[in-house]
């Protein structure tokens, strides 16, 4: 028999009784002729891995704090404006927009900062729909969700007209 490269592979005698190598040879684990020799370093790798494990996870914590939930949405007409451009099939000529002033809305069983959002746009045939009332949800300052807003939530709402929303434009000659 000839090994990789041409060289002669000898049979491999069996070591005596009390060898490792033959106990592991026993317990149903056949080695190759290869790692005589390496028995005895055998029980190092299944050590190792745990040790690597926790040195890595220990590694990963960071000393990061949960943002806060209830920061005030500074720029909220802003991020408004950019969410209706999406939202909206025909985001351009909006009507009759208002928005109100941030406020702390029930939201399950914690407080978020809301704004209620009402305007008119149009459809894809280019048509107005009517009027129509979202409620904008905030976390950590920044807008999360623009839902379709019950009477209970935006109902009596103090709105105030929304300008920016009126002039949202994709032509190079808008500003």
């Amino acid at each position: 028999m000839t090994g990789a490269g041409g060289t002669a592979l000898r049979p491999v005698r069996p070591r005596e009784s009390g060898d490792p190598a033959r106990r592991i040879a026993k317990s149903g684990v056949v080695l190759d002729s290869r790692f005589r020799g390496n028995e005895r370093r055998l029980w190092i790798v299944p050590a190792v891995f745990p040790l690597l494990a926790l040195a890595l996870a220990a590694c990963s914590g960071s000393d990061k704090s949960e943002p806060d939930p209830n920061v005030f949405p500074k720029d909220y007409r802003k991020e408004i404006v950019t969410a209706l451009t999406t939202a909206l099939d025909d985001p351009t000529n909006v009507r009759d927009a208002f928005v109100t002033e941030p406020f702390l809305a029930p939201v399950g069983r914690e407080q978020r900062y809301a704004v209620c959002v009402r305007y008119n746009a149009r459809d894809l045939a280019r048509r107005y729909v009517g009027s129509r009332d979202r409620i904008a949800y905030f976390f950590a300052g920044t807008l999360n969700q623009l839902v379709d807003a019950t009477p209970a939530q935006c109902g009596n709402a103090a709105y105030k007209p929304f300008p920016e929303a009126e002039k949202i434009c994709f032509a190079n000659k808008c500003t």
